[in-house]
């Protein structure tokens, strides 16, 4: 999975670092972006506006140029300000990165997160459901091409029930608890149940 990316107004000076992938904001409908870096002009244009209103909680950043002030009215609905300081670059990358990552995080959902990271670790699978992660299928011409067509972190998410690293699905401990309290909360219901279906590929 790619990490999202930083979109940038093009009226912004050069004041930050970074290894993500930087898009224009005019080019991005605010889901693929883990952060947003503004000049000045574009917050009291009423950008910054346009982007609370979406909802998604983004982290905002405001660049300024030479003596630029930003107006105290903003400094609570944003992350930060990056002054055009060729010195402080990568101090605010580090800013930038600090906050863009702790925003991908929390987007995820508990479960989907637990499933990620364990992911991410790269852990084999001896048990069920008995592909290893994909590998068997790639054993086999038809089955090589049916893992390209989905990709393998489908089949490495492909999990046995009772992997303990992700808790266990039947008594709702560990991860599954977790994602059933945070759907209880969502849906402000006392209780959730959730449940996980198998289901045969072939």
């Amino acid at each position: 999975m790619s990490k999202l990316k930083i979109a940038v107004s093009d009226s912004c000076p050069d004041c930050f670092t970074t290894q993500r992938e930087c898009i224009y904001i005019n080019e991005s409908r605010n889901i693929d972006v883990a952060a947003i870096v503004l000049s000045l002009n574009d917050v009291t244009c009423g950008k910054l506006d346009e982007i609370d209103a979406t909802g998604y909680g983004i982290p905002v950043f405001i660049a300024t140029e030479n003596q630029e002030r930003v107006p105290a009215e903003y400094l609570p609905r944003i992350s930060g300000v990056f002054e055009n300081c060729e010195s402080r670059r990568e101090f605010y990358g580090r800013q930038l990165e600090t906050a863009a990552s702790h925003y991908e995080t929390q987007l995820r959902p508990p479960f989907f997160r637990a499933l990620v990271d364990y992911v991410n670790q790269g852990n084999s699978a001896f048990d069920c459901p008995g592909h290893q992660g994909g590998e068997f299928f790639r054993r086999h011409p038809a089955g090589n091409q049916f893992v390209e067509y989905f990709g393998e972190a489908l089949f490495r998410a492909d999990l046995c029930n009772a992997d303990v690293a992700m808790g266990d699905l039947l008594i709702h401990e560990g991860a599954p608890c977790i994602a059933q309290q945070h759907a209880a909360k969502v849906f402000n219901a006392d209780k959730n149940l959730l449940r996980f279906k198998w289901h045969f590929i072939f």
